[in-house]
């Protein structure tokens, strides 16, 4: 699974087809979270990977995280760079981030 996300991943930031969202968009349609460590599905993140799914790494207590309405979550810095500035689409599961056309 993990080989999979950083195969697309790569592919979609080689490739020529570059969508990137306009940052208010970015703030209009995802949520900006500070990690805390919840119990059990209580946290904001709810349950499951505490880390990443674009760069692996561990989320840490007070860290910039955003979440989309799909659900994924991601480091804040490294989902910015994907929306911003490659694709306008979840990098999970392909959902658009922004209106829906």
């Amino acid at each position: 699974h993990r080989i999979l996300c950083v195969l697309l991943f790569y592919y979609l930031m080689q490739s020529d087809f570059k969508r990137g969202i306009p940052p208010d968009v970015l703030e209009k349609y995802t949520k900006q979270l500070a990690f805390t460590r919840g119990t059990g599905n209580a946290g904001p993140l709810g349950g499951g990977d505490m880390e990443c799914s674009i760069c692996f790494g561990a989320y840490v207590e007070g860290e910039g995280i955003r979440k989309l309405h799909c659900g994924h979550h991601f480091h804040q810095r490294c989902v910015d760079v994907w929306l911003l500035g490659h694709q306008n689409r979840c990098p999970l599961c392909l959902l658009i981030v922004g209106p829906q056309h």
